[in-house]
């Protein structure tokens, strides 16, 4: 029996792991095509059709879509982490080792969770549209709405996000988002 719930433990870890790693694919494919100015030009469409009947308002709707649904992509996600780690907690066959860490991981979700909504309100409150802020192990990554920034400003963001989230300036990536 004790095989059978250290074989289940492995595929939570693992599952939590392929997440955490599509984080980092999601942050490190927004900065590259960020980088080649393409990155609004990505539109996402489940119908071939509705490319054809688009209208110029689509790019604009998405851009403007964009901060909104990363962030709700961004609390599905976290939530089923979270309900992984509290499924290794809950299960009474889970060994303590498991059941402190999968604890330990909750509580390191939920502070990162706090930090980037207290990042990003922050930044709004200084006159910004809209922002996002992707937090990994010792990184962390602005996404804001603007055509470009100046260095007054990109050193206020550094400074903003550093301070809540304790990461150093040279961790920390910045993303000047384009809204046409």
């Amino acid at each position: 029996m004790l095989v059978i719930n250290n074989r289940r433990l492995k595929w939570y870890i693992i599952i939590i792991v392929i997440t955490l790693l599509l984080f980092g694919g999601i942050n490190y494919y927004d900065k590259l095509t960020a980088n080649q100015g393409q990155l609004e030009n990505i539109v996402a469409v489940n119908n071939i059709d509705s490319i054809n009947n688009a209208s110029l308002n689509v790019k604009g709707e998405f851009k403007a879509n964009f901060f909104a649904d990363y962030r709700m992509e961004r609390e599905r996600l976290r939530g089923r982490q979270l309900e992984l780690l509290k499924n290794i907690i809950n299960n009474e066959a889970t060994e303590e080792k498991a059941r402190t860490a999968a604890a330990i991981k909750i509580v390191d979700i939920t502070t990162d969770m706090e930090k980037e909504i207290q990042a990003e309100n922050i930044i709004k409150s200084k006159g910004y549209i809209d922002c996002v802020i992707i937090m990994q192990a010792e990184t962390s990554t602005i996404i804001v709405q603007s055509d470009n920034l100046t260095m007054m400003e990109e050193e206020e963001l550094y400074d903003i996000v550093g301070k809540i989230t304790a990461i150093s300036n040279d961790k920390i990536s910045i993303i000047a988002k384009k809204l046409n």
